[in-house]
């Protein structure tokens, strides 16, 4: 898929969220049943800075013009994702990231927020039917060529499962002492 493609996809992802579609309120409301914590209030938020400091057209443009990012990929990786769930859709920035960059990515969604970025992945492959290359989920993730995660608590078991791979672990949240 090529760059404007992915672009066109994520505005088009920005009028979704900002819109009223009745499928879009159906997994926000699937979302705050399966994790009580993500309040209708919670969800809105989280979508609303999405919609607007992430997906609007002139923001992609000056992250992908600060960024220089190609056309088209030459040399795609697949990177695993470990989403996290301490927000809802607290894992999109990486995806939007992976996305932008043309890279293939292989997400493991954390198991009390699964229901908001699979519906918004689902929708985008719903547009363009190229997702299906560029993004999957997966409850392991072997065989990849780098890894990004996102963990509460002690990142240590997570460096030493991928640390003979490139990867990025990030702790957010206070250690347990």
């Amino acid at each position: 898929m090529e760059l404007a493609q992915r672009l066109d996809l994520l505005v088009q992802l920005q009028a979704y969220i900002t819109g009223s579609d009745a499928e879009w309120q159906a997994a926000k409301e699937k979302a705050y049943t399966h994790n009580a914590w993500f309040i209708p209030e919670f969800i809105e938020l989280s979508a609303k800075n999405i919609a607007t400091h992430l997906l609007t057209r002139s923001n992609l443009q000056q992250w992908v013009a600060n960024y220089n990012i190609a056309a088209r990929q030459a040399n795609a990786k697949t990177i695993g994702v470990v989403m996290p769930g301490n927000i809802p859709m607290a894992g999109f920035y990486d995806l939007l990231c992976i996305f932008l960059s043309g890279h293939r990515q292989r997400i493991k969604l954390s198991p009390v927020d699964e229901v908001l970025i699979r519906h918004l992945v689902m929708k985008m492959t719903g547009w363009n039917a190229s997702m299906k290359e560029l993004v999957s989920f997966e409850d392991m993730l072997r065989g990849c060529d780098a890894y990004l995660a996102t963990r509460e608590k002690s990142t240590a078991s997570l460096k030493k499962y991928f640390g003979r791979y490139p990867h990025i672990i990030h702790q957010y949240g206070h250690a347990a002492a």
